[in-house]
């Protein structure tokens, strides 16, 4: 299964909160890119780790970094600050950088339907 994983800038800390309305109630992790605040569901995300090793890739869009071997599996790199168009933060320290991979929800339906 090849997940999709997104760079981001995490200074100096990444944070996790709930979020309740009247009928459910959501976790996040949020996170800092450039100079703009997001948040991810928790659900969505199966790791965060320190930056490794990028094999770029020729020809690619800019906002693809390129690919990393994780555990055996070959993982696709996009930055997110490129592909969103999100202006660089002057205070961007590349020792606070990491990687956080998201689980892909249709390789999993994929998965499921064809009995792997």
């Amino acid at each position: 299964m090849t997940s999709v994983m997104n760079e981001y800038h995490l200074r100096p800390k990444f944070n996790f909160n709930s979020y309740k309305d009247e009928n459910s109630e959501i976790q996040v992790m949020e996170f800092l890119s450039g100079k703009e605040q997001f948040a991810i569901n928790l659900y969505d995300v199966r790791e965060v780790n320190e930056k490794n090793s990028i094999t770029p890739l020729p020809k690619s869009p800019n906002y693809i970094k390129g690919i990393i071997d994780l555990r055996g599996e070959v993982t696709s790199i996009i930055d997110l600050k490129k592909r969103m168009s999100i202006i660089e933060d002057n205070n961007y320290s590349p020792i606070s950088s990491r990687i956080i991979v998201l689980d892909d929800k249709n390789e999993k339906k994929k998965d499921r339907n064809s009995g792997r």
